[in-house]
């Protein structure tokens, strides 16, 4: 009896546990304020959609409620105003399923606001049927009508700008596919009308709501108009309320138990439709703090958007104009070379090179290496080669790459990377794992080898762990195992400027240069195991 109540007790605290971490969604902590502004919510009338519209309204917007239910529509407003205390809030006609009637809608928006800064496609549902148009009900009012209601108020967007348009997807994206046979022949991407069939239409949907807003960035490239997707999380709506009651009675205790109110749903759309800068993690909390002390900072980056957010950032925060963006994918052994190549060209002097990018994933670069082995260690070997003489040129520079105390657990088999140019294989989160320990130890090993052969120059190195931290490193795992790491990141890791510490220590304090080739820890130098000396 007594071990039966401690495995209750157990599950019971394991549970809260992950009510207090994982399903706890992160609240958008911008501080934005939108007066002046006018923004649309599809569905808007309940869910996320409506608690979207009524931050939106507390922050000083105007806010078009699209909706199909005008009852239930101006409900919410109402609501919306009482709660919010703004009066600009109203609701206007819009059913997905009709692409005239989305016409119609864009048509008398058009004529009577004259802006839009930011567009939620936020209206979603899984039910059977046909659209007025002849799609099918899920494809029609999930991506269709989004589709056209977004290129339809593209110019008013584009004549607003710096404006967004942010499209609610799922994880459910993962699952889907695009049939196009069947797009021809039935105007839809599935066919079937079972709880099954529905949940895959769904997911099909999802995918394309993604799809779409990569397309979209793409041509939208060189204007003031950025678009993100995104997962709200698992969220207690009533997107499924056209289902079946034996399918509601399953759900109900899932919901009740692992779900998030529609509140935390709204969270991310927020966070896309608001939040100024996008770059997070140690390399941009290092880069803020040099800035502040009157650094000229390069971010070299793969993803431009980020960067220049992270860049805007920083500029408000340290009052330096000194900081910039210069690609860089180090994937991508070309990059590598164009990175050093342009970077030579424009700049004069090169003072602190610090190797900070890293990931844990699976694949290949662009060379055929494995992609940990080629990002964390290759790139930056040839990166640091390559700009080898300009740091000569300067009178005290420092190279500094982040290792981690996970080279303890690495090792380097010649064999492996003669074989498959990768230093381990397997498709396993232990292997995956495994791979990243072997890379952070060529980390260690690099920078020991490189300070012998840099002996009696100004140049030093050193490599070092920044500490636990929680930071975007594992964003290419899979859901089950940020169900683990999640809660165990929240309760036990740092922030990532307490991770920049270690890093900042290397590059700015005085008199550490004989310690060039060490490795550090918490600020002080760390003896290492003896593999990462031989």
């Amino acid at each position: 009896m007594f071990t039966v109540l401690l495995i209750c007790g157990g599950l019971v605290g394991f549970y809260l546990l992950l009510r207090v971490t994982v399903f706890q969604l992160p609240k958008c902590k911008s501080t934005a304020k939108l007066h002046g502004k006018t923004v649309i919510v599809t569905g808007a009338n309940t869910g996320i959609g409506k608690a979207t519209a009524l931050d939106l309204a507390r922050r000083g917007a105007r806010v078009v409620l699209a909706c199909r239910d005008e009852g239930r529509a101006q409900a919410a407003v109402t609501h919306i105003r009482r709660e919010s205390g703004n009066s600009e809030v109203l609701y206007m006609h819009l059913d997905l399923a009709s692409l005239k009637s989305v016409r119609s809608f864009a048509e008398n928006f058009l004529k009577k606001e004259s802006r839009l800064d930011i567009l939620i496609n936020n209206a979603g549902l899984v039910v059977g049927g046909k659209t007025e148009d002849g799609f099918g009900r899920i494809f029609g009012i999930n991506h269709l009508g989004h589709f056209l209601l977004t290129i339809l108020l593209l110019e008013r967007l584009k004549e607003s700008g710096p404006s967004r348009v942010v499209t609610v997807s799922s994880m459910a994206h993962s699952g889907g596919k695009i049939d196009f046979d069947c797009i021809n022949t039935h105007k839809d991407l599935g066919l079937g009308n079972s709880t099954l069939a529905l949940l895959m239409l769904y997911s099909h949907s999802k995918l394309c709501n993604v799809l779409f807003t990569h397309e979209l960035a793409k041509r939208l490239k060189g204007t003031n108009v950025t678009c993100y997707s995104l997962h709200p999380g698992a969220i207690k709506t009533d997107i499924g309320r056209h289902s079946s009651l034996w399918w509601q009675l399953f759900m109900a205790p899932i919901l009740l138990l692992f779900f998030s109110d529609v509140e935390s749903g709204a969270q991310t759309s927020l966070y896309c439709a608001l939040q100024e800068g996008g770059n997070t993690g140690i390399g941009k909390a290092t880069a803020l703090d040099l800035a502040g002390r009157g650094v000229r900072v390069i971010l070299a980056c793969r993803n431009q958007k980020k960067a220049e957010a992270a860049i805007n950032d920083i500029k408000k925060a340290t009052g330096s104009n000194d900081i910039l963006f210069m690609e860089l994918d180090l994937g991508s052994l070309k990059s590598v070379r164009a990175f050093a190549k342009n970077f030579l060209k424009s700049e004069s002097r090169l003072d602190l090179l610090i190797n900070n990018a890293g990931l844990v994933a699976d694949g290949r670069t662009e060379d055929g290496f494995g992609i940990e082995f080629g990002v964390n260690h290759l790139g930056h070997f040839l990166l640091t080669c390559l700009l080898l003489d300009r740091l000569k040129e300067s009178p005290a520079a420092r190279v500094i790459t982040l290792s981690s105390m996970a080279y303890r657990w690495g090792k380097i088999d010649f064999d492996s990377l003669v074989a498959t140019k990768d230093l381990g294989s397997g498709r396993y989160s232990w292997q995956f794992f495994q791979a990243y320990c072997n890379s952070k130890l060529c980390n260690v090993l690099f920078t020991h080898e490189l300070a012998k052969r840099l002996k009696g120059t100004n140049v030093t190195c050193y490599s070092v762990h920044p500490g636990v931290v929680k930071t975007e490193l594992s964003r290419h795992v899979s859901l089950w195992q940020k169900v683990f790491i999640e809660p165990v990141a929240r309760l036990l890791f740092l922030d990532p400027e307490t991770g920049a510490q270690t890093t900042l220590h290397c590059a700015v304090q005085e008199g550490i240069e004989h310690f060039s080739g060490r490795y550090f820890s918490c600020c002080a130098v760390e003896k290492v195991s003896a593999k990462a000396n031989n």
